[in-house]
């Protein structure tokens, strides 16, 4: 995890509102519905700041999707408001626990119980820093795939999430689905890895609403405020109903209803009728003679050797031949464009400055890189790159950048998008010299891409993102 990001101002929202929300996350959470708690704080994230309990809930749900990267965006936030508070501070020991960093959570636990020394839920995570690490993922899953279960498979693509192996895990959990489409934990993960949080689909208090628990009926002896109070969230919560104007409104529906006389019965009417069968021949006449073949072979020969029909011929066949020539022309465009796709896409998401598109981007491209395309090997290298240099400093993001960018080098050293990524994460390790050695001699490469280079290598990745663009 990088330094303490800054925390947004506090809103100004109605203590009640902001309440109620929060009683809402709270009964999510406690009954276990995880895509309830992500989708409901990261609505509420885009109106407002939340309450740290929702955040904290939010954190808890993204670790138990295994979406680790994101789960510790939203702690920092978090932490940066106070790094000593010790549900925090235990939610972080969680996430080094299940990447398998027992060492580091030791050290944030023993300096958690420093300052609140003897709280149950501080020393039950130290306990846990003795225990084995979590089973890395299966170098081979050749088996597992023929003849694993659906909870087998699942349990697998678990630790592939963990360690950031994203399209492994994504094929084992819809092979899990695939066998047993009821399995509600396959495809609670698939939901996180598509990454689509609901976000837009409706106002905060809408969600709100549709994710809060059912009311409690009220008691036979209970007051008329206390039937209302059972039936709603309070004066000042966000989910109020003018249920008098709705019963109003209803019942003189109801009664206009009923004043309209019912519409009278239109008779059915045949739109369109069959046409007649042709009346038989008369009897004793004989039906209209038909050529003979010969003859009609003959005529056929006489029409298509007339000059008209002969021209018309030629130009269908030019015509033809043009269009095959143009098929080919835009498939060889495509396929020289293509090469330069990956790289574009890269690009654009590093300019972006946007932690979950930088996210998207690393996903489609793993998926795009199976096939051993350098350029593409070369593209996931620049975002792995910059997700270690930027954003979490996991020494498996700067391990897969290396192997990639090896990879690329080994296929084809001398493309200038492979240089730019050897380039770029030799710049993020502070090999400067390197970095300069790596774009030496890019003869060929546009001036805008040897700028950008140029910029990564002395280490300002952002300026050349934009240089690039």
């Amino acid at each position: 995890m990088t330094g303490p990001v800054p925390a947004r101002p506090p809103d100004p929202s109605s203590p009640g509102r902001r309440k109620a929300l929060d009683a809402v996350v709270d009964h999510l959470a406690a009954v276990g519905d995880v895509r309830g708690v992500v989708c409901l704080v990261e609505c509420w994230a885009a109106a407002e700041l939340p309450t740290r309990g929702a955040r904290l809930h939010e954190v808890r749900a993204l670790l138990d999707l295994k979406l680790m990267d994101r789960a510790g965006i939203r702690l920092q936030e978090v932490l940066a408001e106070d790094p000593h508070d010790p549900e925090a501070v235990a939610v972080k020991a969680r996430l080094f626990l299940d990447r398998g960093w027992a060492a580091r959570a030791r050290r944030v636990l023993v300096e958690a119980l420093q300052r609140h020394p003897g709280m149950p839920a501080l020393e039950r995570l130290l306990a846990e820093t003795e225990a084995p690490p979590p089973p890395p993922p299966p170098a081979d899953t050749t088996d597992l795939e023929q003849s694993g279960t659906a909870p087998e498979l699942v349990a697998a693509a678990e630790r592939f999430l963990t360690a950031g192996a994203l399209p492994r895990a994504r094929a084992l959990l819809e092979q899990a689905v695939a066998l047993d489409p009821a399995l509600v934990r396959a495809r609670d993960l698939l939901w996180g890895l598509a990454g689509d949080f609901g976000i837009g689909t409706g106002s905060l208090d809408e969600l709100a609403r549709r994710l809060a628990p059912p009311p409690a009926p009220p008691r036979p002896e209970a007051s008329p405020a206390e039937i209302r109070e059972a039936f709603s969230l309070g004066d000042d919560g966000p989910f109020q109903e003018e249920d008098s104007g709705i019963v109003e409104r209803t019942r003189r529906e109801v009664e206009a209803e009923a004043r309209v006389p019912p519409a009278p019965i239109r008779p059915i009417q045949v739109v369109d009728r069959p046409p007649a069968p042709r009346p038989p021949p008369p009897r004793g006449v004989a039906p209209a003679a038909l050529p003979s073949r010969p003859a009609l072979l003959e005529a056929r020969s006489v029409v298509l050797r007339h000059p008209a029909l002969r021209r018309r011929r030629r130009i269908r066949i030019a015509v033809t031949v043009a269009l095959g020539v143009a098929l080919l022309v835009l498939w060889a465009a495509y396929r020289a464009n293509l090469a330069s796709a990956p790289g574009e896409l890269a690009r654009r998401a590093i300019a972006s400055d946007d932690y979950p598109r930088l996210l998207q981007t690393e996903t489609r491209l793993q998926t795009a890189a199976e096939d051993g395309d350098p350029a593409t090997l070369a593209a996931l290298a620049r975002v792995e790159t910059v997700l270690w240099n930027e954003y979490v400093s996991n020494p498996e993001r700067l391990d897969r950048a290396r192997t990639l960018v090896g990879r690329a080098l080994s296929a084809a050293p001398d493309d200038p998008f492979v240089r730019l990524a050897h380039a770029e994460l030799a710049a993020a390790e502070q090999r400067l010299y390197d970095a300069r050695r790596a774009i030496g001699g890019l003869e060929g490469a546009d001036a805008a891409l040897l700028a950008a280079a140029l910029a990564e290598a002395d280490g300002d990745l952002r300026v050349a993102a934009a240089s690039a663009s």
